[in-house]
């Protein structure tokens, strides 16, 4: 059976209790009478509202989020170094951005917090469990929770390294400074028709889609911190 499942809450010790999941906290309820036998509400790390299982949910300002997926095993690393749990890739951003990003999260367990880049480092060979976001195939995960340590808020709009202010997050440009940039790179007399933030592995973390004076549409492909990676003239 393969150790990749949707997160869920556990039932409890007997059949009798029920977990309902109410704006991300897991209540227990016991058919027992007795209130003393009650069972608290358990906070789950890294999640707002109710974002965790099948489906989407929706946070109390209104975005939609996507559900995250569990993911557990040992970590390895594949021929090309990376780290992979399942044979799932674990994305935990753009590679610069991981090398610069200093403390984080403890994501080792080891009670001190050191680079992001180090700590990644030490969860090889780890039995880990993990709320991940996986990509359409299956086969590369987006990292969010290490055992029960937040390394990104499923909630934030942007991730860390796209100036979210959330679990993680160290600033960076934000959407204005990104699209002066694109504008700048395509010319004067241009004008911004959409931005949109890019979550995958790799060095791109916005691309801004511009028309120039001449009417010719562009797409402009920018770091973390707004510098230009690419222009590409659209057919």
């Amino acid at each position: 059976m393969s150790s990749r499942k949707k997160a869920a809450l556990a039932v409890g010790a007997t059949a009798l209790a029920a977990t309902a999941v109410v704006g991300g906290v897991a209540w227990a309820l016991s058919s027992d009478d007795d209130p003393a036998d009650g069972v608290g509400a358990v906070r789950l790390p890294g999640v707002s509202g109710d974002a965790v299982g099948a489906g989407s949910s929706t946070t109390d300002d209104g975005r939609q989020v996507a559900a995250l997926d569990e993911l557990r095993g040992t970590v390895t690393a594949d021929d090309d170094g990376d780290l992979v749990v399942d044979g799932v890739e674990l994305d935990f951003g753009p590679d610069e951005w991981v090398r610069t990003a200093g403390e984080v999260a403890d994501l080792d367990g080891d009670g001190t917090t050191a680079g992001l880049e180090t700590e990644i480092a030490a969860l090889e060979g780890r039995e880990v469990v993990l709320l991940v976001r996986l990509d359409d195939d299956g086969d590369e995960a987006e990292v969010f929770v290490v055992d029960d340590v937040t390394y990104r808020d499923v909630a934030d709009a942007a991730a860390p390294w796209q100036g979210s202010t959330g679990a993680g997050g160290t600033g960076g440009a934000d959407v204005e400074a990104v699209e002066a940039a694109a504008l700048e790179a395509v010319g004067s007399g241009s004008r911004v028709t959409g931005t949109d933030p890019e979550t995958g592995a790799g060095e791109v973390a916005w691309e801004v889609e511009v028309v120039d004076a001449d009417g010719r549409e562009h797409t402009v492909l920018l770091d973390a911190d707004a510098a230009v990676l690419d222009t590409r003239q659209d057919d």
